[in-house]
């Protein structure tokens, strides 16, 4: 439900395309080729670049997923100095 109330959400815009793909038999290859951990799962393409984003779906997880979701669709996400690794000096996940 409250997937659904996100894709609902999300319904108008041109830029997003909703997938549903169901676990069954005939496609187990298929989920084991994306290398899908679990179900609800969710990946995140862009027109450019391919495979961007992999996250779990489940309840607690759907928070995450809306926070990721729009910050591709402001292209933009917030980072802070606080989200630098202080031993590689790369950016953590906001998320």
């Amino acid at each position: 439900p409250a997937f659904d109330a996100l894709v609902q959400r999300h319904k108008n815009c041109q830029s997003l395309h909703w997938v549903e793909v169901p676990v069954t038999r005939d496609n187990a290859p298929l989920h084991q080729a994306l290398q899908i951990p679990s179900v609800p799962y969710g990946h995140l393409y862009h027109p450019h670049v391919g495979l961007v984003e992999e996250v779990r779906l489940t309840r607690p997880h759907l928070p995450r997923f809306q926070k990721i979701l729009q910050s591709y669709l402001d292209g933009s996400c917030p980072l802070s100095d606080q989200q630098i690794d202080p031993d590689t000096g790369i950016y953590t996940s906001p998320y």
